[in-house]
């Protein structure tokens, strides 16, 4: 089996970009999507917000043992990622709010 290369023509780039945002647009249009997210963006974000923010609060208060200080570390370490790859990237693509004070604020959480 021979392995073809798709190249595309750099020639008229803003024509293609243009196309893809109108047939994006068409698309949200036709199928009734709003152009922010539904209720699963705002349940995914408040999962990542709780996997980094609940074990920090409980290493602030508790006192406990240092194996289970390093399970809480990675749970928020997994969180933390969690929310720069989630929550601050869909806040950075202005998929949070039509308002732009919530999508900076989003974007910008850590």
């Amino acid at each position: 089996m021979e392995n073809t290369i798709i190249k595309f023509s750099r020639i008229d780039s803003a024509k293609f970009f243009r196309t893809l945002n109108k047939r994006v647009n068409s698309y949200f249009k036709e199928n009734k999507i709003e152009r922010t997210g539904n209720w699963k963006l705002f349940v995914k974000s408040a999962v990542m917000f709780s996997l980094f923010l609940a074990p920090y609060f409980i290493l602030l208060t508790l006192d406990l043992p240092g194996w289970s200080q390093i399970l809480l570390t990675i749970v928020m370490g997994i969180g933390m990622a969690g929310v720069g790859m989630n929550v601050m990237h869909d806040g950075n693509h202005d998929s949070f709010s039509s308002k732009k004070w919530v999508n900076k604020l989003m974007g910008s959480s850590i």
